[in-house]
């Protein structure tokens, strides 16, 4: 198979996980009106755009991701992003919109780069957190597991190569710093 063939194949498979994503979800309801264009329509400021509530307690996946990290990088690291972003559509023509509104027409924008980077970063971080679950995971759907197959070969025996490449990536670091700090403790 070629590598062209692989990687749309790959590609498939990515789309297919977000729509099931997006179906496990359920039908979406109208939602109404968000706070932001409520504000617009009274004659007041537009809130920021803000850090979403996790969707669960930041030690709900222990102990997979324990509640330091989730601290680090949804206190800090995300917040950080959408106190980025505030502070460069302040002023703009984006400081109203939405923020799939402010990724989408900042996207491909040269001059724009910073906003975009920032504000796709927080839909990321955003989306991410809303992709897990305390005690999920599990097997994917059939149809699911299907194109897994399909493009990848054995669900089981991918998972498997993964859980090797993840321990030799380790084994690798592991000895790499056992080197450096062996030879920084020689001279």
């Amino acid at each position: 198979m070629t590598e062209t063939r692989r990687s749309d194949r790959r590609r498939s498979v990515t789309q297919e996980v977000t729509a099931a994503r997006f179906r496990a979800q359920g039908p979406r309801r109208p939602s109404p009106p968000s706070a932001r264009a409520q504000c617009c329509r009274a004659g007041r400021a537009p809130a920021a755009i803000e850090l979403p509530p996790l969707p669960y307690a930041d030690n709900a996946l222990d102990p997979y991701i324990s509640a330091n990290t989730i601290g680090y990088h949804y206190g800090k690291h995300h917040k950080a992003y959408v106190d980025n972003v505030n502070k460069l559509i302040a002023g703009t023509e984006y400081a109203d919109m939405p923020l799939e509104k402010i990724v989408a027409a900042t996207a491909g924008n040269a001059e724009k780069q910073a906003i975009f980077n920032n504000a796709a970063q927080v839909w990321n971080h955003t989306f991410y957190w809303k992709s897990m679950k305390p005690k999920g995971g599990g097997a994917p759907p059939k149809a699911l597991a299907a194109k897994i197959d399909a493009a990848f070969g054995e669900l089981r025996r991918v998972q498997e190569g993964l859980h090797r490449r993840r321990g030799h990536a380790v084994r690798q670091r592991l000895g790499v710093a056992r080197a450096s700090r062996t030879a920084s403790s020689r001279s």
